[in-house]
């Protein structure tokens, strides 16, 4: 005798609920495999965002007139080449020194620590370090500086942050100025005066400076910093202006998706103004 599969009038069968529960499983499946692909992607655009956004804060920091407060050590040397060290005294209380702007060096070179950052090894590509540039206030007679090369900016470690790019997005090229480099200088305009706590007066612009001398991904930290700081002096000629209608291009690559970015700022004398380029499939141009 045939029996009759349903339990009650209305109900469903067996049959008809394995169908169902097989067809909710597939399209939960589907739609997780969806929302898994779209995690790596939706990752890689907030990091390149994030590493724009930290760019134009500091550009904005820098025109407004904001410098980090930390405590730091700051003297001239007879070479008229500034000597920095940690320690507790203020911004306003280096009464040889000024607050200039930042050096922005794209990736580093940990040497025994890691790998270093080049093209064809990405390690160390995903870091970004903020040197704040601190420069000579005046000269032996006590006339303040009125560029930045007179100035002979240095920096430190005591003096600097590292950017982390979120989720392992790395970088593959830096341009700067149309040249292929990795450190740009973003500096407050030079004025003709400096304040009571150290700050320079007369202007309000900042501007985009590159160094003379050409770097590379993969510097080494600690090496790049005495270089720098040992370069040129007064008179010198440590960095120079980059021209306006090339600015500074950053390329960026995603480590698990097929996607890449650019992020330019600089263009047009625009120093405030940053963009950002996201495709999948092939690097953008320039890159």
């Amino acid at each position: 005798m045939i029996r009759n599969l349903r339990t009650s009038e209305g109900g469903f069968t067996i049959m008809e609920l394995i169908i169902v529960l097989t067809v909710a499983v597939a399209i939960t499946a589907s739609a997780l495999a969806v929302f898994n692909g779209r995690i790596p992607r939706t990752r890689f655009e907030s990091s390149v965002n994030d590493l724009a956004s930290k760019i134009e804060s500091t550009m904005s920091e820098i025109s407004s007139g904001y410098y980090p407060n930390t405590g730091v050590d700051c003297s001239v040397g007879s070479s008229g080449r500034v000597q920095i060290s940690s320690g507790s005294t203020e911004q306003g209380e280096n009464s040889e020194c000024i607050f200039i702007g930042s050096l922005v060096k794209f990736g580093r070179d940990t040497g025994s620590q890691g790998s270093s950052c080049s093209p064809s090894s990405t390690g160390n590509c995903d870091v970004v370090r903020f040197y704040t540039l601190v420069g000579a206030r005046a000269d032996s007679s006590g006339e303040p500086y009125e560029n930045i090369n007179d100035a002979n900016p240095g920096i430190n470690e005591a003096l600097s942050q590292d950017y982390i790019i979120p989720y392992g997005t790395f970088i593959t090229k830096v341009e700067v100025g149309g040249d292929e480099d990795s450190v740009v200088g973003l500096a407050k305009t030079f004025g003709t005066s400096l304040s009571s706590n150290g700050d320079l007066e007369g202007a309000s612009t900042s501007e985009l400076l590159k160094l003379t001398t050409t770097t590379t991904l993969g510097n080494n930290d600690s090496n790049f910093e005495t270089v720098f700081t040992n370069a040129g002096g007064p008179g010198g000629s440590k960095f120079a202006s980059i021209n306006p209608s090339q600015g500074v291009l950053v390329c960026l690559a995603s480590p698990g998706t097929n996607q890449f970015a650019t992020i330019e700022f600089g263009r047009s004398g625009a120093t405030g103004a940053v963009e950002r380029f996201i495709q999948e499939g092939s690097p953008a141009a320039g890159c």
